[in-house]
């Protein structure tokens, strides 16, 4: 692939970049709403929180294998392409969702939705890669992050509530209903990112590349860990605070949605501290925000400590998940959809392994356990990873030095 095939930095059509956060609200929805209500679909399909853990764990690990699929092609095609056209196949998987009869047809479905959505949000971020500059990448990626949270919250509060008025299946009608909205708009879009002049020939050739080169591959390392210990963890806050405290669903949801909020909200700042403050200390504080969320829950066993340690979560996986996210969009700028979703692949390769071992960690220690777990593996991946993550930006990608590069 020549230099040739990278986009001219023009920026992106006009209209582009707020669907792109549609779309990455209504699928980070989808994701959550489960984790909000595992009592209710377990009782309801005659099994465990456990056993809804897999439909978790089948999401996540379909999500993260797929990347190695739709990055490739994504470099093939083009990313708006590879999403215009994928959208158009999720709707009716949200809808056949709300009808599973068992939990075998759960899990079936969360796989094939894992694997559908597993398409959206790197696409998304290879395109922010492809058309807007670094110096202005920290805003555009803090946004997506934005609407990533928004979803959150939107899949935790209103699937909580929907779980309490009608039941669990009402969410996946919503968001159903949300997706199918997006199908058209997203399709007059597909152009938006140039067919790349030529492809590798294998592939998986760049694939190979990248997990040679030794930076790529502590990063992908580093989010394995982020996401087996933030996704794996936050996974089994809903059943802890129904188990331990007995809280309502509604109450449940609002609660878990906290995280979301606190993301929301910190990502809009994400640019203005990176600048202050540099990549590397982000990475730090978002660390120990989140192992501190963890070990505060622990110290104060309290279903009232579990609300700043929620809102700590969401706000530490801003800054350090992010700045991450940034570091990827650079690994291979002629390759971006394959960097990226190697990166998605770590992530929830991370998650869904994090989902089924801390459910067992759960079953036979209980969840302080679980908690210790992640506060002490979440504070310790942030005071390593900053400068082992770090990497020299491409000079045609980016002319003028970033002031958060130390």
């Amino acid at each position: 692939m020549s230099d040739a095939s990278v986009p001219e930095r023009s920026g992106a059509p006009a209209g582009l970049l707020p669907l792109l956060y549609l779309l990455a609200f209504v699928v980070m929805a989808d994701g959550r709403v489960i984790a909000t209500v595992l009592p209710q679909v377990a009782g309801d399909l005659d099994t465990t929180v456990a056993g809804v853990g897999a439909a978790l764990t089948a999401y996540l690990l379909a999500y993260g294998v797929f990347q190695l699929v739709w990055g490739p092609l994504a470099d093939r095609v083009g990313p708006m392409r590879v999403v215009a056209t994928v959208a158009i196949a999720f709707a009716p998987v949200l809808a056949v969702t709300a009808l599973v009869p068992t939990l075998e047809a759960l899990i079936g479905m969360r796989l094939l939705a894992g694997a559908v959505a597993a398409a959206f949000f790197p696409s998304a971020l290879a395109t922010v890669g492809y058309l807007i500059p670094y110096e202005d990448r920290h805003q555009a990626v803090a946004m997506l992050l934005a609407a990533v949270a928004a979803g959150q919250v939107m899949g935790a509060t209103l699937g909580g509530l929907l779980a309490e008025v009608v039941d669990w299946r009402a969410m996946y009608v919503v968001d159903g209903a949300l997706m199918a909205l997006l199908v058209a708009p997203l399709w007059r879009m597909r152009s938006a990112t140039p067919v790349p002049e030529r492809a590798a020939t294998s592939p998986f050739e760049a694939h190979r590349r990248l997990l040679r080169t030794g930076r790529a591959l502590v990063l992908y390392t580093a989010v394995l860990v982020e996401g087996a210990l933030f996704f794996g963890g936050t996974a089994y806050l809903g059943a802890l605070l129904r188990e331990r405290y007995g809280l309502s669903y509604a109450v449940i949801g609002l609660i878990v949605a906290l995280d979301g909020v606190a993301i929301l909200v910190t990502s809009r700042a994400v640019a203005r501290l990176a600048r202050r403050f540099g990549e590397n200390r982000l990475i730090v504080g978002g660390g120990l925000l989140m192992g501190g969320a963890f070990l505060f829950a622990l110290a104060v066993p309290s279903w009232l400590a579990v609300i700043p340690a929620v809102i700590s979560l969401g706000a530490g996986f801003a800054l350090c998940h992010t700045t991450f996210q940034i570091r990827a969009t650079e690994l291979a700028p002629l390759a971006r959809g394959t960097a990226i979703s190697l990166f998605a692949f770590s992530l929830f390769l991370g998650s869904g392994v994090g989902t089924a071992a801390l459910g067992a960690l759960v079953e036979a220690e209980g969840y302080d356990a679980l908690l210790a777990t992640c506060g002490v593996g979440l504070a310790a991946l942030g005071l390593i990873a900053p400068r082992l993550t770090e990497l020299r930006v491409s000079e045609p990608e980016r002319p003028t030095p970033t002031p958060s590069s130390g």
